[in-house]
């Protein structure tokens, strides 16, 4: 796995982020984040059973090339395994504090059984046809307009085939999300066949929500350089008239 530091990106005087270098790490993310009892533990009930949601998005996504807006799935799958397989890997992605915070979520994923989550939180999910990978931990998106300014929530783990944004209190800032939230109400035995319709999204940015194709986020710099130039040219007639 490449891994490029966010601050790293945004210091390099780069237009194309394909062109940036990361440090190259052997071991993930690179961080230990889980106790051995509590990765064994998750690891034996959840994975293989989250490894059998993304198999057939895999497949689906290596045969058509991610080419859709959308793909219509079937799925044969333990939901409530497989969304507290999602879950650690969220409070893999956060820090002690937010852990120590939501102890709600820590019960929900060391308890098999325990069914329903905080209705404050959401999970999302779509499909991640790139070969980056992006996790946000807690981060805030803000919103200006003439309705005033507002914040949202979230951490967001963007893996190719399947991507994941929890929000915290806010709404879904994209329409597009898929709310997996509901296999939460199943029990541990469950074992459920259904078929969902799952928004490809590509990950190009590093911004949490940020599904702009890698075009079209050239596009908006090119963009803002130019009214950057045409700003500065302005004030410098201003300042020669002056």
């Amino acid at each position: 796995m490449i891994v490029a530091e966010l601050a790293a990106m945004l210091g390099q005087d780069r237009e194309d982020l394909d062109e940036l270098k990361g440090r190259q790490s052997q071991r993930g993310s690179g961080r230990h984040t889980l106790c051995c009892a509590c990765n064994s533990k998750t690891g034996n009930w959840y994975v293989p059973y989250y490894l059998e949601w993304i198999w057939y998005a895999v497949r689906v996504l290596s045969l058509t090339g991610g080419r859709q807006s959308s793909l219509h799935l079937p799925f044969r799958i333990f939901p409530l395994r497989v969304l507290k397989q999602i879950v650690s890997m969220f409070l893999a992605s956060t820090d002690i504090a937010f852990r120590d915070a939501r102890e709600d979520l820590v019960r929900f994923v060391l308890d098999r059984e325990r069914k329903g989550m905080d209705p404050e939180i959401c999970i999302y999910a779509f499909l991640n046809p790139s070969p980056r990978a992006r996790s946000t931990g807690i981060a805030t998106i803000g919103t200006f307009g003439d309705g005033g300014a507002s914040a949202k929530v979230v951490n967001e783990i963007a893996l190719r085939p399947v991507g994941y944004l929890m929000t915290l209190g806010s709404a879904s800032p994209d329409e597009r999300l898929v709310d997996i939230t509901f296999f939460a109400k199943y029990s541990h035995n469950d074992w459920k066949e259904f078929w969902l319709t799952l928004p490809v999204l590509p990950v190009y940015a590093p911004f949490p929500a940020d599904y702009r194709t890698r075009d079209e986020v050239l596009e908006a710099g090119r963009r803002g350089r130019e009214y950057m130039r045409r700003k500065a040219a302005t004030r410098g007639d201003e300042t020669e008239h002056a």
